[in-house]
């Protein structure tokens, strides 16, 4: 099975996940000045997290990040970021937060928290992530995103 991005046309593209394990794999990974992704290794290098870039399969061109930690009964997500190219109008693929909302779901799916996940979003995104999957508080300034959510966008982006 693939992942899939989705392009403007609504034509899809294969895409794969690649682990960050050095801070060479970060380059390319520069799209806004508050997100550093070599610092967020760092603290994956402490603390278990995993990093994970997205890319087109054949131009292997970086569309975007996601920072994930197991935690028991849930994957938390640290830290998720579309390139800028992927923000803007016209842009090139239009599902990149979709597709790392699905990729944190299915790793979810694998360590058997049935596709949950938790995160604290920016102050500006809270309401993206209440909107758009559905999400709850969960305490504090967290969300829960459901299981059936993130299947659901498995379902579509992953074949």
């Amino acid at each position: 099975m693939d992942w899939y991005l989705e392009d403007i046309n609504g034509e899809f593209h294969k895409a794969l996940f690649e682990e960050i394990k050095r801070t060479s794999d970060t380059v390319g990974m520069r799209w806004e000045r508050k997100i550093s992704w070599s610092r967020e290794l760092t603290y994956a290098k402490s603390d278990g997290r995993k990093l994970y870039k997205l890319m087109d399969a054949a131009k292997r061109t970086t569309h975007g990040g996601i920072s994930l930690s197991e935690a028991g009964d849930h994957v938390y997500v640290h830290l998720i970021e579309s390139a800028t190219h992927n923000r803007e109008d016209p842009r090139m693929f239009i599902n990149v937060a979709r597709l790392l909302i699905a990729f944190a779901g299915k790793r979810s799916i694998d360590i058997g928290a049935d596709g949950f996940l938790a995160l604290e979003p920016k102050t500006q995104l809270y309401d993206y992530y209440v909107d758009r999957y559905k999400a709850y508080p969960v305490g504090g300034r967290k969300l829960g995103i459901a299981g059936p959510v993130t299947k659901y966008w498995i379902g579509v982006y992953y074949k």
